[in-house]
């Protein structure tokens, strides 16, 4: 099963692109929390690296 990104990367699912390298994927947030509000994902995602990502604190 992919995860959202993945298919995000994929084109499974649409998303408005705004930036794109061999390396990195970046778009606009569908519920933004500020004027600006983009993600930037890899585009090498793996089940380890989602694995052993830890929180971090709210600023």
């Amino acid at each position: 099963m992919d995860c959202l990104f993945c298919k995000i990367i994929k084109r499974e699912i649409p998303a408005d692109i705004v930036y794109e390298d061999d390396h990195v994927l970046a778009f606009n947030d569908i519920g933004p929390q500020a004027p600006t509000h983009q993600l930037i994902i890899p585009k090498s995602i793996s089940r380890r690296s989602m694995i052993s990502m830890k929180p971090t604190s709210p600023r």
